[in-house]
């Protein structure tokens, strides 16, 4: 029987190449120590944390915010009146917690 995290888990990689939790295991070799997480990982913390996360990206590939939660969104303006967790992305693999945001 499937738990709460893994049924979350499964619903955000409807929408990826993955058949399954299992698939996306195997084939993204995350059972690996130094495997990095995805979009499919934030997403899923952002669904059991029921919170909103921001990511800010500084990279060759694209620059601004990303937000996680019940729809992704990229280039958007980011919230800061909105309580959330916030990240910022490093290098292309990376994240680090972002402690304050100056928007001007």
């Amino acid at each position: 029987m499937p738990n709460f995290e893994e049924e979350l888990f499964n619903s955000t990689l409807s929408a990826t190449r993955y058949s399954s939790i299992y698939d996306y295991i195997n084939k993204s070799k995350m059972y690996r120590n130094c495997v990095w997480a995805t979009d499919t990982e934030i997403i899923t913390l952002s669904a059991i944390l029921g919170t909103t996360i921001y990511s800010y990206s500084l990279t060759p590939t694209f620059v601004g915010w990303a937000r996680y939660g019940t729809q992704t969104l990229y280039g958007i303006p980011c919230d800061t009146n909105t309580p959330a967790l916030y990240l910022k992305h490093v290098g292309t693999n990376h994240f680090q917690a972002v402690k304050s945001i100056n928007i001007s």
